[in-house]
Formats: structure tokens, C-alpha cells, sequence
């Protein structure tokens, strides 16, 4: 006498192959993997902006530099920038995690604090030339 059909089922498990062994997911095609890759583009989407921002800071930052060195005049430099935050064109001094992901220039207060470090060194330079 053969053992009832609902019987066979619970001893043989799924008829389907590879069902049962993880449920919802099914292999690399499998729907399930979409979240996990739009996540995995989300974040490689923030590590390119970043790295973009980045370096798009550090040639500003040489621009800027250059404005200094080529004028000589840091005092100029420091009153732009403080301007431009007056006028609300940029924040004067955001979070640095922002700045790192977000920003392409350095922050206002970034760029005084450059100035005024320039200009103590070009102070220093000609206070040592005229000893």
C-alpha cells in the first residue's frame, strides 16, 4: 500500500530544484538582488562625487593661491570672501562632512584661513629681508 500524496510531499520536500534552500532569493538573476545593487551604485555614486568634490577643492585651492601670489594682497582676498558670504552666495563655514561630500570649493572659512596664513608668511619673509 502506497503512503498518502500529502505524505510524499513532507518527506521529499519542494519539487522545484534549488527551491527551499534560501528562501526569496534564487540565484544572481533573481529579482531579490536588485536593493543590494542599487545600493552598491548608491554608494559608488557617493565615493565619485566625493573623490570629484575632492579634487575639484584641492585646484581651487591652488587657484586661489595663485590669486595670492600673483597680487600680493591677501587683505583684498579676505574682504571678497567675506562679501560673498555677506551675500549669501555661499555658507561661510559647513559641516566638514558636507563640505568633503558635497562641496567643489572650500569653504569661505577655509579660504580666509589660507589668506590670513599667507599673509603672515609673507610678513615674516620681509620682516627677515629688512634684519
Amino acid at each position: 500500500m502506497e503512503p498518502p500524496q500529502s505524505l510524499l510531499l513532507a518527506r521529499r520536500g519542494p519539487s522545484r530544484p534549488g527551491a527551499g534552500s534560501r528562501p526569496g532569493y534564487c540565484g544572481k538573476g533573481d529579482v531579490a538582488t536588485l536593493p543590494g545593487l542599487a545600493l552598491f551604485l548608491d554608494l559608488a555614486g557617493i565615493v565619485a562625487l566625493s573623490a570629484g568634490a575632492a579634487l575639484s577643492r584641492h585646484w581651487e585651492r591652488r587657484s586661489d593661491r595663485f590669486a595670492l601670489e600673483m597680487t600680493d594682497d591677501p587683505a583684498a582676498f579676505i574682504s571678497a570672501m567675506r562679501k560673498l558670504a555677506e551675500q549669501n552666495l555661499a555658507d561661510p563655514d559647513p559641516p566638514a562632512p558636507i563640505e568633503a561630500l558635497l562641496y567643489d570649493h572650500p569653504s569661505i572659512r577655509n579660504r580666509i584661513t589660507m589668506a590670513l596664513e599667507y599673509q603672515a608668511m609673507r610678513e615674516e619673509q620681509r620682516a627677515t629681508r629688512n634684519e
